[in-house]
């Protein structure tokens, strides 16, 4: 595979079975995250969904989250680049909110991310910027950007955990703070959900 809009020095192909249902996937590992191809029994075809690793279902009280009672709810999180300040170590964290219906379509829901902490001088304030976009999304870095931004739900700043600081109300943006505010307010994006679409201008290649 080959896509001639996007590319990337780091990447990698293979072949796993990336949504538990028993059939083999293509993953697409492109610029440290894998973006998916899951296999549709229906149309024996793959249906592009775009970045889809360590997906977790959303749940209350052990129960799973159901759209329309029907699909799990699900989101993942990834950890890019890290930059050290004067208060400690920031860490880029994104995060999406989305179902896969039953012609294996990603529908996204929103999109949460700390990306504009590093477009700010706020390093040096000990705070970092979090905000919530939902659909349509736009490239946040340019037009095929394979980050998302879109439409603000919610902006909140957190505290960047000093290093020598251990004070209880200082909270780290890490997978448990993302479930947390997953669980807090995914009701409010659920009627904002879109089909993911590729950004791309030129099809993808295939080589055999």
């Amino acid at each position: 595979m080959r896509d001639p809009t996007y590319s990337t020095n780091n990447s990698s192909l293979y072949f796993t079975d990336q949504n538990k249902d028993g059939l083999s996937d293509i993953v697409w590992n492109k610029k440290w995250q894998d973006h998916a191809y899951l296999f549709n029994p229906k149309i024996q075809n793959f249906i592009e969904v775009g970045e889809f690793h360590d997906v977790k279902t959303l749940q209350i009280n052990g129960q799973n989250v159901l759209y329309k009672n029907a699909y799990p709810i699900h989101y993942f999180w990834n950890e890019e680049k890290s930059y050290e300040t004067i208060c400690g170590e920031i860490v880029e964290n994104h995060s999406e909110l989305f179902i896969i219906d039953k012609n294996y379509k990603k529908i996204s829901f929103a999109t949460l991310d700390n990306f504009d902490t590093f477009n700010h001088a706020l390093q040096d304030s000990c705070e970092q910027i979090i905000k919530c976009y939902t659909p349509p999304y736009q490239g946040r870095y340019g037009a095929i950007s394979i980050w998302n931004k879109g439409l603000i739900s919610d902006s909140i700043r957190l505290k960047i955990p000093a290093r020598d600081v251990t004070e209880d109300n200082i909270v780290s943006l890490d997978s448990n703070w993302i479930t947390n505010f997953w669980i807090s307010n995914f009701s409010k994006y659920l009627a904002h959900g879109q089909v993911f679409r590729v950004r791309r201008t030129k099809p993808i290649l295939y080589f055999k």
